[in-house]
């Protein structure tokens, strides 16, 4: 039996609104960031046993691939600065960190990381490999067993945010200065875009998805301006019976 799925890009303005569908295709584009000036998203795209990074400028034109290789690359996070990206990678066995400049060039491992590395998020001071609140104190992460959580970044106890958030949808959530956009799989009628407010400690629902969101490797991000929310669904699947002679 042979299995196929397609993917899509969907952008949605950040208030609630109709979403502008990308094109689906046999590629899976996911796991999207915005770079810090909000000119340009990076995504990732999965072919047959392939994976790319790629570069798209917001404002229109043709993505650029910047980095392509055999195997899996994970999750992608912009530095800082805007002139590098981390991501995760097995190419060289395990899952580990590497960085690449925006501008392409050869990817280079992080010293400091080593096998099972996973999920990279830049802090917005730029020397954390952690979501990171923006005012710098808080550290925001989740388990793959579920929940968002917070400590604050010099130490201390852990409190949970969201428990109710599914630990398949890691890639399915951004901290901002007053709250968290995630995506809530048990709302109904159906799964959707919500915003938890850290005031009220209440969500918000944003958009209910038109498509199937993507089990542990899809992904959402924000524009820096929020005006913007970028997420990958999956558009189709597909399963065939192979017959195959002569098997033995």
């Amino acid at each position: 039996m042979r299995s196929e799925a397609g993917s899509e890009v969907s952008n949605r303005p950040a208030q609630n609104g109709q979403s502008n569908p990308g094109q689906p295709s046999a590629y899976r584009d996911q796991r999207f960031a915005f770079s810090p000036d909000g000119e340009t998203l990076a995504f990732l795209r999965h072919g047959e046993s392939r994976s790319a990074i790629l570069l798209l400028p917001v404002c229109g034109g043709e993505p650029s691939m910047i980095h392509h290789q055999s195997g899996w690359i994970g999750h992608l996070a912009w530095v800082a600065d805007g002139q590098r990206l981390v991501f995760t990678s097995d190419h060289e066995g395990g899952s580990k960190l590497f960085q690449i400049a925006a501008a392409r060039g050869t990817p280079e491992p992080l010293p400091f990381a080593e096998d099972s590395a996973y999920s990279p998020a830049i802090a917005v001071r730029g020397n954390l490999l952690a979501q990171e609140s923006p005012d710098g104190r808080t550290l925001y992460y989740s388990w793959n067993s579920g929940g968002i959580w917070k400590m604050p970044v010099d130490g201390g106890e852990e409190t949970a945010v969201i428990p109710a958030f599914t630990g398949e949808l890691r890639g399915y959530w951004r901290v901002v200065e007053d709250g968290i956009y995630y995506l809530n799989k048990n709302s109904e009628p159906g799964p959707a875009l919500e915003f938890f407010v850290f005031a009220t400690r209440r969500s918000q629902r944003i958009a209910v998805l038109t498509g199937n969101y993507s089990v542990y490797h899809g992904g959402l991000t924000v524009s820096p301006d929020r005006r913007w929310i970028v997420y990958s669904q999956t558009s189709r699947t597909s399963n065939e019976i192979m017959l195959v002679e002569n098997f033995r």
